[in-house]
């Protein structure tokens, strides 16, 4: 057994437990969300819609709701370990099993974004929500479990009490979690997107959602390997491969969940605004809108033109019943005379 000389600042058995009840909250939230997205008057709206107008929302809860099941699972097993007699397990399980929690959480907000833009709502809160969602969520994230190395190191053998207070966390790392929401901006601003692989993109908007499901299966199944060992621990190169590849996905990721994001529904919003506008409005132009009753010049052109079309089918029907009311008039006046 290793003489660990660094104290112990957090228990993670104890932490792990509340985050696997608040995985699982979070997970029934998920599920109820899809079960209203499923009853028959939702089916037969989504039915009623066009091909391919259908932006992806049960597909992001589903992935969601996946994820969390997998966290609350990996987190109820890590709470019932023994972090003194697995310390260097339990601090390299804490990364791994918080990278579905973390990818769960930001489907959660992405799903959320998809369910305002579809019904309707402000755009401030829309935008909002896709900030989260692309900017917060892995900003968050990557925060957070960056800032678990940190466990990890002091759980390293080896260390003496002056090497323990002079840990903490690397110089990139800190660079990383500054850059990381800075490029996550300028992928959110449509200005600038790429056009060519925003429409590439679009086209595939399904590879976000499935991404994340991959990760978080993969991420469970090494967490359960990392907990069978209790005296596994990460290296230092594996800690800067996982922490570089984390920066690396969530970046993808936001660049996926931006450019995919369907544009259709805001659009036909604003161009119904445009060619149907609201009742009141269209009541009041109304109102001010001059008629035959005011006779002013708009209602007497209108009155004329009114009376040209009447004029015009006169003429027609002379034109198709003259013939005829002439030859029926020929026919009585020869009775008339053949009677006399």
């Amino acid at each position: 057994m290793h003489n660990f000389q660094c104290p112990q600042i957090f228990d993670i058995s104890t932490i792990s437990g509340y985050y696997s009840q608040t995985a699982g909250v979070l997970a029934g939230f998920a599920l109820a969300a899809l079960v209203v997205l499923m009853t028959p008057t939702q089916v037969e709206e989504r039915a009623s819609q066009p091909r391919g107008r259908e932006n992806g929302v049960l597909l992001t809860l589903f992935v969601a709701f996946i994820s969390l099941i997998l966290a609350t699972i990996s987190y109820s097993v890590l709470a019932g370990i023994n972090s003194n007699l697995a310390r260097g397990a339990t601090a390299s399980s804490e990364l791994i099993d918080g990278v579905p929690f973390a990818l769960a959480v930001i489907m959660l907000f992405h799903g959320l974004t998809l369910l305002l833009d579809d019904a309707g709502a402000d755009r401030a809160a829309v935008w909002s929500a896709r900030a989260i969602t692309i900017v917060g969520g892995p900003f968050i994230a990557f925060a957070f479990l960056s800032n678990g190395t940190l466990d990890t190191e002091l759980a390293r053998p080896g260390n003496t009490a002056e090497s323990c207070a002079k840990l903490g966390l690397p110089g990139y790392i800190s660079a990383l979690t500054v850059i990381l929401p800075i490029l996550l901006t300028v992928v959110l601003i449509p200005k600038f997107q790429i056009p060519a692989l925003r429409s590439r993109i679009r086209k595939f908007r399904s590879v976000g959602p499935t991404t994340v499901l991959v990760a978080s299966v993969i991420s469970m199944i090494v967490g359960v390997r990392v907990q069978n060992s209790p005296t596994f621990l990460l290296s230092a190169p594996e800690l800067n491969v996982l922490v570089i590849g984390l920066f690396v996905f969530f970046i993808l990721l936001g660049v996926i969940l931006s450019y995919g994001y369907p544009s259709y529904r805001t659009s036909g919003r604003l161009l119904e605004e445009k060619t149907d506008p609201p009742i009141e409005e269209t009541s009041a132009r109304k109102q001010d809108e001059p008629s035959i009753i005011n006779g002013d010049g708009y209602g007497r052109r209108r009155t004329t033109c009114l009376w040209q079309v009447i004029a015009i089918m006169v003429w027609l029907l002379r034109r198709a019943l003259g013939p005829r009311m002439g030859h029926i008039l020929r026919r009585r006046t020869a009775s008339r005379r053949h009677y006399q």
